[in-house]
């Protein structure tokens, strides 16, 4: 297995040849993951350079988008985790205003405690239980637009792509 640093050269060395990298060429690194991170600043960092780059993400969370969520850091492992991200590693090395997509994005299993059913609509019957209404699209659509208010606060998300398989 090869270790980050080669990673990171690999990244370094497809965008120094991508004929299209003034096309704003986009990649989804582990934002979990300390070491996957700081191999992907490189890449990014090149992509700064060159005026082009954007970051993506994915972020899911059950059976609430807020789930896991919070309050007082305003971000949270699962939503707005791109926040850590930024944060923590985009702003201090200079690239905290490297746009972002979040593209994929919605109700689905959750490593926080939940009952992790799947998709949104897995989660009607939980969400009518727990006296969130009996209208399960509404439900989900009120959630999303609690995401929507986060992704709106910071002018260097673009938008996000709902997934919505279920």
């Amino acid at each position: 297995m090869r270790d980050s640093r080669h990673r990171r050269d690999d990244a370094l060395s497809l965008t120094s040849r991508l004929p299209f990298a003034s096309a704003r060429p986009a990649g989804t690194p582990d934002v979990t993951t300390p070491a996957i991170i700081a191999a992907w600043l490189p890449a990014v960092a090149a992509l700064h350079r060159r005026g082009a780059g954007v970051m993506a993400v994915h972020e899911y969370d059950s059976p609430y988008l807020w789930n896991c969520y919070s309050n007082s850091s305003d971000d949270g492992w699962t939503m707005g985790r791109y926040r850590k991200l930024y944060d923590e590693y985009l702003a201090p090395a200079g690239l905290g205003n490297t746009t972002l997509v979040v593209t994929e994005t919605g109700v689905d299993n959750s490593p926080c405690p939940s009952p992790n059913l799947g998709g949104w609509q897995a989660y009607c019957g939980f969400w009518q239980n727990a006296d969130w209404g009996a209208d399960c699209a509404h439900s989900y659509v009120s959630q999303l637009a609690w995401y929507d208010s986060l992704l709106r606060a910071d002018d260097y998300v673009l938008g996000s792509t709902i997934f919505c398989y279920q």
